[in-house]
């Protein structure tokens, strides 16, 4: 897996790999969080503490690795990005699938009983979580970015109040409890925290 200590889509990523103790399955390369004119760097470009040198393909930056997959991509360079080192392509880069990947696409090979057993998404929860993330994703998680990437005063303030409106949302259904939906930790526990936790 391809991955970036700068963003939050990244770092649900990493959190979920080891919940589900996948660390010794599915190994991460870093790439620097100073993006550049080609995106984001890995090590042989920036050594910024803890980037990594790609090891399978020596890549500059993370583009090159969509090329490799692609030759004829269009489309975002974004991390994180899932790499099937067999079939030398991407499997995934949407960071709210691979975390659903990570939950139990691996279970038959994680080798403690107790980390395969952990489910985030489980069924009986699936549309609240549901629920959830539709109204946190747009306001919080993305809203910060669009307070952050705002062009004009109005696009931040609009940005800015959906994030505090979220913010007072998500206190009012944590209180008296210590997790988004039902009395464990799920995917939409992940998705929060990852964006609190630099805002806050």
């Amino acid at each position: 897996m391809r991955y970036d200590f700068g963003t939050a889509w990244a770092t649900r990523t990493l959190i979920v790999r080891r919940l589900k103790g996948l660390e010794d399955i599915i190994p991460v390369s870093v790439t620097s969080p100073r993006m550049d004119a080609d995106g984001w760097p890995f090590a042989n470009v920036d050594d910024f503490p803890g980037a990594d040198i790609d090891p399978l393909h020596d890549a500059k930056h993370i583009k090159d690795l969509y090329f490799i997959a692609d030759s004829n991509y269009g489309g975002r360079f974004t991390v994180p990005v899932l790499w099937d080192k067999k079939k030398n392509t991407i499997v995934n880069n949407e960071s709210s699938e691979i975390i659903r990947i990570f939950n139990s696409a691996f279970n038959d090979v994680i080798p403690n009983a107790a980390q395969a057993g952990l489910d985030l998404y489980p069924v009986h929860l699936r549309e609240q979580i549901d629920d959830v993330n539709a109204w946190i994703y747009p306001t919080l998680n993305n809203g910060v970015y669009r307070a952050g990437f705002a062009t004009t005063q109005e696009a931040y303030e609009k940005a800015v109040i959906d994030v505090f409106d979220a913010l007072d949302k998500v206190e009012k259904v944590l209180v008296g409890k210590d997790y988004l939906v039902g009395d464990t930790l799920t995917e939409a526990d992940v998705r929060l925290w990852v964006t609190t936790a630099r805002i806050l």
